[in-house]
């Protein structure tokens, strides 16, 4: 048993350092707390990380996990005590998982002192959710000290599952909500994913959503988040009074494992809609059969109707995936795309899905005009390998493909939104210059919302790898003075940056919503 007169004997500090695989996707951010909405200037406060942190007298730990795994960092400072009390051996245990004492690390020379422990021994988190206490322990010639780290949360990465598209939200009918309504300005909406039918009940990290903003009383947007963490400094949408704007999320819940709620911010007074087309599940063994994401070198377009297959008002049309655009022809279940609706010839909507289902009653593309209407999204790949586009309205479509899902390749992780640029404190970008923006290092794909502000003029924007040439594609569609948002799957170029070119001088507005990366295998038993 530890003695206060032992312990003050030896200073120390011992940090378990797990569950920092969100943070390390992000090398750095620049404009923190700046607004996402370009017409309100509004400041969200900024993001305030999760530590919990337990602090016995000098010693403090911090507690989490990597998929399913759980590894200890220790650093033993270097005092004329420490010193002569060498050789000094830390122990670690989960006595509740009859996880014996194991030894992590024996610092026997001064020179031991600056190195680290590098995250060894790995224990098997539990598939749970949530693991119990860390029992760490540390000895030296006439002394010990003990103590026990806060349960950890079992965030692993993610292999993605397509849905076809559900709706989990519609407060104009009271769909997901308390009642039907407009949810107030400045409100927050709870919603509980589990109401969404083919959600596992467990190991749930994000969900693929299409959230639609419509019929606001002013401008505003939209800012969606894990319920038990703090709100962004994102925002997922940008909307003006009186318009229907759609926009791919991936609705990050490692901050609640399992099925946690999931928070929507509203700035305005708007109707929220949110179909979900996807979900993310843990890495947790056994693994799961599902998709592993793989970027295409350069985004490719599979569908262009403006060259005489415009889609007629309540038809819907197949568009092969599988074998086109650089996507292989066996192994991809679902595909990253960019949908465009443009010239149609009354407001209306493109309700997107895998062939060979029913059509649901959720749409992806919302337009009230024939100007061109974008947004990305996550579908499932179903019969002929193809996925197949309703109209409800006559309108041209164009279908690009970003990347997709198989059964190799890397996890999708995704993370509450952080602004990483804007350029709203200094000039515009220029029309038609090739403009990188950093997002983070230790990944080579990162997802991406970007928003086009303050445009000069009617035209679009294009963002592609930096180490590649300008594709003939677009991810966003705006007129004069509009704010227009969109997520994107981008791959980076070796430094870190993604490139964006647009047609008009314009502000850009970017958050990291979330990255890939090498999956990490739990340890067997």
């Amino acid at each position: 048993m530890r003695t206060q007169r032992a312990h003050r004997r030896v200073k120390w500090r011992a940090v378990v350092a797990m569950g920092a695989v969100i943070a390390g996707g992000l090398a750095t951010t620049t404009a923190a707390g700046a607004g996402p909405d370009g017409a309100t200037g509004a400041r969200p406060p900024a993001m305030v990380p999760d530590t919990r942190a337990v602090v016995v007298d000098d010693l403090s730990a911090t507690a989490g996990s990597t998929c399913g795994q759980v590894g200890i960092n220790l650093t033993l400072l270097p005092t004329a005590a420490n010193l002569a009390r060498l050789p000094v051996s830390v122990y670690v245990s989960e006595p509740s998982r009859g996880l014996g004492r194991t030894l992590v690390r024996t610092y026997s020379t001064p020179a031991d002192l600056n190195v680290n422990t590098n995250s060894a021994p790995f224990f098997t988190a539990d598939p749970s959710g949530r693991g119990p206490a860390l029992q760490v322990e540390m000895t030296w010639a006439g002394g010990r000290t003990l103590f026990a780290t806060n349960q950890y949360y079992n965030n692993c990465q993610g292999t993605f599952f397509a849905l076809p598209p559900v709706r989990m939200v519609d407060t104009r009918t009271g769909t997901g909500v308390a009642f039907a309504g407009r949810v107030a300005a400045g409100s927050v909406t709870v919603v509980d994913p589990a109401q969404v039918p083919g959600l596992p009940s467990a190991r749930v990290t994000a969900l693929a959503l299409n959230l639609t903003a419509t019929d606001g009383v002013d401008s505003g947007y939209l800012t969606v988040y894990p319920c038990a963490g703090g709100r962004p400094s994102g925002s997922n949408l940008n909307h003006g009074a009186g318009q229907t704007v759609p926009n791919f999320v991936l609705a990050d819940l490692v901050a609640h494992p399992g099925l946690g709620t999931l928070c929507i911010f509203s700035l305005a007074e708007v109707h929220v809609i949110a179909d979900v087309t996807g979900y993310v599940l843990n890495d947790q063994d056994p693994l799961p059969t599902g998709g592993r994401y793989n970027a295409l070198p350069a985004p490719a377009r599979l569908c262009d109707a403006r060259g005489g297959a415009r889609r007629a008002a309540g038809e819907t049309r197949a568009v092969r995936v599988l074998g086109a655009g650089g996507v292989p022809s066996v192994g991809p279940n679902a595909a990253v795309l960019n949908v465009t609706a443009v010239g149609a010839s009354a407001p209306g909507y493109l309700t997107v899905f895998p062939c060979g289902t029913s059509a649901p009653n959720a749409s992806m593309v919302n337009y009230p005009d024939a100007a061109p209407v974008p947004n990305a999204g996550i579908i499932g790949i179903g019969t002929n390998g193809s996925i197949c586009v309703f109209s409800s309205t006559d309108a041209d479509v164009l279908v690009d493909v970003t990347g997709y899902f198989g059964s190799s390749g890397v996890n999708l992780i995704g993370s509450p939104g952080i602004r990483v640029a804007d350029t709203r404190t200094g000039p515009p970008v220029p029309a038609n210059q090739i403009t990188r923006f950093r997002v983070g290092g230790g990944s080579q794909t990162q997802l991406v919302n970007v928003v086009i502000t303050e445009p000069a003029g009617a035209g679009y924007a294009t963002i592609f790898p930096c180490d590649g040439s300008v594709p003939d594609t677009s991810n966003l569609n705006f007129v004069a003075g509009q704010t227009v948002a969109n997520g994107a799957f981008v791959r980076m170029a070796a430094d870190a940056t993604f490139c964006l070119r647009a047609t008009q001088d314009v502000h850009v507005v970017v958050d990291w919503t979330g990255f890939t990366t090498t999956p990490i295998r739990a340890p067997a038993g």
